[in-house]
């Protein structure tokens, strides 16, 4: 292949640009069969033109014609010259590919990573004013830094998470502004309570006296009325005689037995006088 050969990448691009792919099949297929060297290579845009049909040409058999010719001459090459620089044909091949898209990719990453500083910031800066105000309406000097102090503990706790970290932050905020969790703001103008200590604190931790003898007080009655006793459960129906005490007041309620048994669901009868139950099998009592 001679190097004036090589200029019909001008070609190939323009006829990319008109979408005519069945001249650039034919205009490839030639390639196939030429010899072409590394001085070709890296004096032309034959491997840029080639990589861009690759990544944008919509049509398959130019791909296909593509990347067959960029693996057939990175091979040959590559194995030619391994023993003095390996790396050469690749990165005249992939030069071509990359320098278009990688300085676009490192500026979007770094806009990216400058806006997402910006943004937490942002979040961090209301988050200190919020907690501010909780800590002392009246807004005076020491306030800013205390606030600051509690923002940079409760953001090294959760900074790998932003919503956890704004949800700590509107629990310190809630609790700070509750009148009967005065003695928060109190142990914290006094110095009584660490930013670290208070930063670290649960919503249970957090409340005062009052909630906590209310918390006990529904964990209790919670309790004791799981444990009562509970009455017969099932339909009632007055069709059926207890064996035991013959009486005729029972209840009837069906139990699912599962997939694997026939039939699925098991009926039971309970006598709400004596508690014997049986089951409709014959009506077998238990």
């Amino acid at each position: 292949m001679k190097p004036e050969d090589v200029l019909f990448c001008r070609q190939l691009e323009k006829l990319h640009e008109d979408c005519d792919y069945g001249d650039i099949v034919s205009l490839l297929s030639p390639l196939a069969t030429c010899h072409v060297t590394l001085e070709q290579l890296q004096d032309t845009d034959i491997g840029r033109v080639l990589h861009r049909l690759v990544r944008s040409c919509p049509n398959t058999g130019v791909q296909r014609h593509a990347k067959a010719l960029l693996s057939c001459w990175r091979k040959r090459h590559t194995q030619r010259l391994r023993r003095r620089s390996s790396d050469d044909v690749t990165s005249c091949l992939v030069h071509a590919g990359s320098e278009s898209t990688g300085g676009a990719d490192e500026e979007a990453l770094q806009k990216q990573d400058s806006t997402s500083e910006t943004h937490t910031s942002a979040i961090r800066e209301k988050c200190v004013e919020l907690l501010a105000s909780a800590v002392d309406p009246e807004g005076s000097e020491e306030n800013p830094t205390l606030a600051r102090n509690i923002e940079s503990h409760v953001y090294s706790l959760h900074k790998s998470n932003v919503t956890r970290y704004k949800s700590c932050v509107r629990s310190k905020v809630a609790n700070l502004r509750n009148p009967k969790c005065a003695h928060l703001r109190r142990t914290l103008l006094a110095g009584t309570l660490a930013p670290e200590a208070f930063a670290a604190m649960s919503a249970a931790e957090m409340a005062g006296p009052e909630l906590r003898r209310l918390r006990d007080v529904y964990t209790a009655e919670a309790i004791d009325e799981h444990q009562l006793p509970r009455g017969v459960e099932g339909t009632p129906t007055r069709r059926l005689r207890c064996r035991r005490c013959r009486g005729a007041d029972c209840r009837v309620s069906q139990v699912s037995r599962g997939t694997l048994f026939l039939p699925d669901a098991m009926t039971f009868v309970t006598c709400s006088a004596c508690g014997q139950q049986w089951y409709q099998s014959g009506w077998v009592c238990f």
